[in-house]
């Protein structure tokens, strides 16, 4: 209601984001995977109208990415996982694990999660 009815631009959008990274953690808690990726990602490039410190939005990016990975979507998932790990200079615990565990699915990861999983272990075992 407020991101309707405020007169500012940044404050709609940073309700608007808000709202979807909330609903997004809701989703997820209830085990409604494939909506929380939905919700986080749509979420996901607006975070920093909402506000609060790198630490705090890097966890809703975890819940993003768990999320595409729970609900089947193995490529996306990689894709910002490999994207994680270059923003860091491939040194990201969680990144590198999920993409361990991406790697591990075996028949059912696409030949595009297995390359991008290949290509960032150097990264993470250098740094």
């Amino acid at each position: 209601a407020d991101a309707q009815a405020h007169p500012s631009g940044e404050r709609r959008d940073a309700a608007r984001n808000g709202a979807l990274a909330a609903f997004g953690l809701i989703a997820f808690h209830e085990r409604d995977y494939r909506e929380a990726a939905r919700l986080l990602g749509a979420a996901r490039d607006g975070l920093l109208t909402v506000g609060g410190s790198h630490a705090q939005r890097d966890l809703f990016e975890q819940a993003y990415a768990e999320s595409l990975i729970r609900s089947g979507e193995h490529d996306r998932a990689a894709i910002v996982l490999v994207e994680r790990l270059a923003r860091r200079k491939g040194q990201n615990r969680f990144a590198s694990r999920r993409l361990e565990k991406l790697g591990r699915l075996g028949k059912t990861a696409s030949g595009l999660v297995a390359a991008l999983a290949v290509a960032s272990t150097p990264l993470a075992i250098a740094h």
